[in-house]
């Protein structure tokens, strides 16, 4: 945060933002990706897949932008159409034994979808639920949002609606090479992979 303050003083910064942040810096110009759309793809593709409930699962102590992606996904999942319930909003205490939390969730009832809001963790649930005999994509479809280098290797793959990381670096340097007075840039698209 320091380095980009200090370097925004003489030069155009720029910050991936979901539409429900912003950049602590005014000076710094968001570059965003449709938070809601990126949500919205993961409850179509949960419906193809014929899944009737669907579910998020949250870490905590976490910044409350997460909070609101999870309770979005669970506003918007009940639009589509999916009942949801508390009952379905896991909450996991990142400063206890993370492990036996997952386990313990996984020997209840869930939902056919389950949304993980926190990328870092998924490794995490797929540990657990090969520990508790769950086959991910067979008993439970699992998706999140994310770049996708933390999801390389998972058995069976993951889905994920991919925060166009890359997208939006050529496109902040093309508009640059346009308009160097550039100050803000349009909505970005998130692909379903």
């Amino acid at each position: 945060d320091k380095l980009q303050n200090e370097f925004s003083e003489d030069h155009p910064v720029f910050q991936v933002c979901t539409s429900q942040e912003l950049p602590s810096n005014p000076r710094i110009i968001p570059v965003y990706y449709s938070g809601s759309s990126a949500l919205e793809k993961l409850l179509i593709h949960a419906k193809e897949c014929g899944c009737r409930t669907a579910g998020v699962l949250s870490f905590f102590p976490i910044e409350p932008p997460m909070t609101e992606r999870a309770e979005q996904f669970l506003h918007l999942a009940a639009g589509a159409g999916f009942p949801t319930s508390e009952a379905f909003y896991f909450k996991v205490n990142q400063e206890s034994d993370v492990g036996t939390q997952l386990d313990r969730i996984l020997k209840g009832t869930l939902p056919d979808f389950l949304f993980i809001n926190h990328t870092e963790q998924t490794i995490a649930f797929y540990e657990a639920a090969f520990r508790n005999g769950i086959r991910i994509g067979k008993d439970i479809k699992v998706a999140g949002i994310a770049t996708g280098l933390t999801f390389q290797g998972l058995i069976p793959s993951y889905t994920y609606v991919r925060v166009p990381m890359f997208e939006s670096g050529k496109f902040i340097i093309e508009a640059l090479a346009k308009n160097p007075e550039l100050n803000s840039l349009p909505v970005l698209d998130a692909p379903l992979i």
